[in-house]
């Protein structure tokens, strides 16, 4: 008997064509946005506590509950608060949580507002290269754009700006340094 390009069967056959197949469907699924082995969500991800924003809303009596539509609807905050009055958004997520700053930002966009500032507190690793600080956390790295000294190895909470409209993306620690409870 003759397989389809034209050599002879061998018992093996079925047995390789199921690994295969197996193969390609473990491929598939490690290609999925957001997976281990894929390509990451996009726009910086990272893992925070807090994150605090100053925006900009229309005077509008609506905008406060669409706006915080809009960020549960794509963020996983614990507690989303929107204040017109001081135009800020502040959200509280369980300790450690992803953040997208693009998902943050397109859902404030979405709900009549524009980011000005993105202040953040975001949890990792301090590592350095080149005589730069890094703070790798979640699946983006930060550069540490300010005062240390951070010592490499450490695992730390950062509060600070968020720079993610630049490359690479950067942290300007502000408030306060702390190790992750």
């Amino acid at each position: 008997m003759l397989n389809r390009v034209g050599g002879p069967v061998s018992s093996h056959q079925p047995v390789i064509a199921s690994a295969v197949f197996l193969a390609a469907i473990a491929h598939a699924a490690c290609d999925r946005p957001g997976s281990a082995n894929g390509s990451p969500l996009p726009g910086t991800v990272t893992l925070v506590n807090r994150v605090s924003a100053s925006v900009r809303v229309e005077n509008c009596p609506t905008c406060a509950s669409t706006l915080e539509a809009a960020l549960r609807q794509r963020l996983s905050a614990a507690d989303i608060s929107v204040s017109l009055e001081r135009q800020t958004v502040d959200l509280d997520f369980p300790p450690s949580s992803p953040f997208a700053s693009v998902s943050f930002r397109e859902a404030v966009k979405e709900g009549g507002a524009d980011v000005q500032r993105v202040d953040i507190e975001a949890c990792g690793t301090i590592d350095t290269a080149d005589g730069q600080s890094w703070i790798k956390s979640g699946s983006a790295r930060l550069l540490l754009d300010g005062p240390g000294p951070f010592v490499t190895g450490t695992e730390v909470c950062v509060t600070g700006e968020l720079q993610d409209q630049v490359r690479p993306p950067r942290l300007v620690p502000g408030k306060r340094v702390s190790s992750p409870s």
